[in-house]
């Protein structure tokens, strides 16, 4: 779950996205995994219920974690 995202942030940001195996974890994109699906890549939630599949780092940073 991304640390900085709440309820009233903006509908681009993300809320949700995917990580290695682990419990509780929060944080931003430093936390995101490529690693769990085949092609390479993992899907991120947005504020508005969007959901996005990222397959590169300029995808990644390109969205808006704060």
């Amino acid at each position: 779950m991304n640390a900085a995202c709440e309820a009233n942030s903006p509908p681009d940001m993300v809320r949700l996205f995917e990580t290695k195996a682990g419990w509780n974890q929060h944080g931003g994109p430093e936390l995101f995994t490529f690693d769990n699906h085949d092609p390479r890549g993992g899907c991120v939630l947005l504020n508005d219920g969007t959901v996005k599949f990222i397959r590169t780092e300029e995808e990644l940073h390109a969205l808006r974690w704060e």
